[in-house]
C-alpha cells in the first residue's frame, strides 16, 4: 500500500490482490496463487492436468486464436476446442475476463518459477 500498488481501502485483503503482491513479495506468496488459480487442476489425472495445463499456456500466448494454439501444440483445432471447453468448465469465469487471464498467466508462470504444488506432483 505504501507503494501504491495495493489501494488504500481497510481492510485491504491480500488475497484480492495475489497478483500485484506476487510481483512484490515472495514464493510463499507465488504458491497460493498457483493453489488458488489453478487448484481445479489438482484433482485431474497427472496427463489430463499437464495437457490442459499446456493448453491454457498456449491459449494465453496465442490470445485465443486456435489455429496458433494447435499449431504450437501439434494437435487438430478441434482438439484445442474441446480442450478451451474443459477448460472453461474447470475455471469458469477466470477465462473471460482480463484480470481472471492474467492472474492465470502470473499463475502458470509462478509454477514454472517456484514449482508444482505437493498435491500436482501425484
Amino acid at each position: 500500500m505504501e507503494r501504491g500498488a495495493l489501494p488504500d481501502d481497510h481492510p485491504t485483503l491480500t488475497s484480492d490482490h495475489l497478483a500485484t503482491v506476487i510481483l512484490l513479495q515472495d514464493d510463499e506468496l507465488a504458491r497460493a496463487l498457483v493453489s488458488t488459480r489453478l487448484a481445479a487442476f489438482d484433482l485431474l489425472a497427472p496427463g489430463e492436468r499437464e495437457r490442459l495445463l499446456q493448453t491454457l499456456t498456449a491459449w494465453l500466448a496465442h490470445q485465443r486464436h486456435t489455429p496458433g494454439i494447435a499449431a504450437e501444440l501439434h494437435v487438430h483445432p478441434q482438439t484445442v476446442r474441446y480442450r478451451v471447453g474443459r477448460l472453461r468448465e474447470l475455471l469458469g469465469d477466470a477465462l473471460e475476463t482480463p484480470e481472471g487471464r492474467f492472474e492465470l498467466e502470473l499463475a502458470l508462470r509462478a509454477r514454472r518459477a517456484v514449482g508444482e504444488p505437493a498435491a500436482s506432483r501425484r
